[in-house]
C-alpha cells in the first residue's frame, strides 16, 4: 500500500469515529430527554404513553406509565403490545387515527385535542 492510500485510510477511520461520536452523543441527549420526560410525568402524576407504528398495527403501546394503567384500569402488562386505539371509544377512534398518522408523518398537529379518558370498565 502507497502512503496516499494508508492516509486516505486513516482518514477514513478518524472520520468514522467522529461519526460515532456524535451519534453517541445524539443518542444520550435523546435518553435524558426521555428520562426528563418520564420522571416529570411521575412527579406531577401525567400519564406517558409511547406509541409505535408496528408490523402494520398503529399506535401500539411500547411504554405506558404506571399512571395511565391506573387510569385506563388495564395492568402495564395487560396494555404492552395492545394499539392505543383499541382503548378509545368508537366515536373518537378515527379522529385519533388520523392525528396519529399525521404525527407519524411528520406534519404538524393542532396542540390540543380532548380524548376522553379510556377505561377497562367504561362502556364504550
Amino acid at each position: 500500500m502507497d502512503k496516499i492510500s494508508q492516509k486516505s485510510n486513516k482518514e477514513e477511520c478518524v472520520d468514522e469515529l467522529e461519526f460515532l461520536r456524535q451519534r453517541v452523543a445524539e443518542l444520550e441527549e435523546t435518553e435524558d430527554r426521555y428520562r426528563t420526560l418520564v420522571e416529570l410525568g411521575i412527579k406531577i402524576g401525567e400519564a406517558v404513553i409511547m406509541l409505535q407504528d408496528i408490523d402494520g398495527r398503529e399506535g401500539v403501546q411500547i411504554y405506558t406509565s404506571d399512571t395511565w394503567a391506573e387510569i385506563t384500569g388495564y395492568s402495564k402488562d395487560e396494555m404492552f403490545n395492545m394499539s392505543f386505539f383499541d382503548l378509545v371509544s368508537p366515536k373518537d377512534k378515527q379522529i385519533s387515527i388520523e392525528r396519529h398518522r399525521q404525527k407519524m408523518a411528520g406534519e404538524a398537529i393542532p396542540k390540543r385535542f380532548h380524548l376522553p379518558n379510556p377505561s377497562k370498565n367504561r362502556n364504550r
